[in-house]
């Protein structure tokens, strides 16, 4: 299943698809039209959705490790089929299955980083 390829709709590939095609019209937009005072709002609200999409990895990265999906895989863990699949370092694999376990374990950080209110880089340090 190609998640780009499906229409709108409640389930999350339908919904994932929708983000991209408007993720593709903010990289067509043109940036220097914007105001100063736009461009600040922008800045610090793409920082703070980067944070909420990495609050939804993470809960996908901890249903894939409850349910084994990467030994089925064939991968000896899940930071180890990220590293292929997606070929990052060993260490930024590493790094986001921990901020996953982290953030679901630490549920107050884990509220907050969905909730925009703190970046991924507070959440790591956090």
């Amino acid at each position: 299943m190609v998640f780009g390829d499906i229409g709108d709709g409640p389930d999350p590939p339908a919904r994932l698809a929708t983000i991209s095609r408007q993720v593709d019209g903010l990289l067509s937009a043109e940036p220097w039209r914007l105001s100063d005072s736009e461009l600040d709002e922008l800045i610090e609200r793409v920082c703070r959705l980067t944070g909420r999409v990495a609050a939804v990895r993470g809960l996908l990265f901890v249903e894939a490790q409850d349910r084994g999906f990467a030994i089925r895989q064939g991968a000896t863990d899940l930071a180890g089929w990220l590293r292929e699949r997606l070929q990052l370092t060993t260490r930024d694999a590493r790094r986001q299955v921990t901020l996953a376990r982290d953030t679901t374990a630490c549920t107050a950080t884990g509220a907050a980083l969905a909730a925009g209110t703190v970046t991924v880089e507070h959440a790591t340090v956090a």
